[in-house]
């Protein structure tokens, strides 16, 4: 009897820890909850770099985005984006054909951040690195609103 018990207190650890560290999904506002606080956001500032399939550079752009109303929009529209937990620092992924660096700057604190965004990875920080489960909805809001880019020399 005490085998089984031992057998299933095992089973139930192994399965967390499946769970824990393969299964588990979080969302983008749990992973960046500072954009959704009541902190007022002065603009996002987003360079993208567009590359071909063999990736070499084709166009680099880059929009201030200063309307809270298009700010609002991205951030609904990004919210419930599913991440999943990536420990390993290269991405299993192809590489990317849009890679963005966004910039995003609050009015009046001291916690302006950047973060990177390929077509199916998140890296914030440098270190904390997330696969995009589904669609990437940023980057579907961003190509949905009517946004000025300008090109980047």
């Amino acid at each position: 009897m005490k085998k089984w018990i031992y057998f299933f207190i095992i089973f139930c650890v192994a399965i967390f820890i499946i769970y824990t560290f393969y299964f588990k999904t979080t969302t983008f506002k749990e992973v960046l909850p500072s954009l959704y606080e009541e902190n007022d956001i002065k603009n996002i500032i987003i360079n993208e770099t567009i590359r071909d399939d063999n990736g070499k550079r084709i166009e680099e752009r880059r929009v201030s985005i200063n309307d809270q109303e298009k700010i609002k929009r991205l951030l609904k529209e990004s919210a419930n984006m599913e991440l999943k937990k990536n420990r390993d620092l290269k991405s299993k992924s192809s590489p990317p054909t849009s890679f963005y660096l966004i910039r995003v700057n609050f009015v009046q604190t001291r916690k302006d951040f950047s973060f990177n965004m390929g077509d199916s990875d998140l890296i914030i920080g440098g270190s904390n690195n997330y696969t995009i489960v589904e669609n990437n909805n940023l980057k579907q809001a961003l190509n949905q609103e009517e946004i000025d880019w300008k090109p980047v020399k």
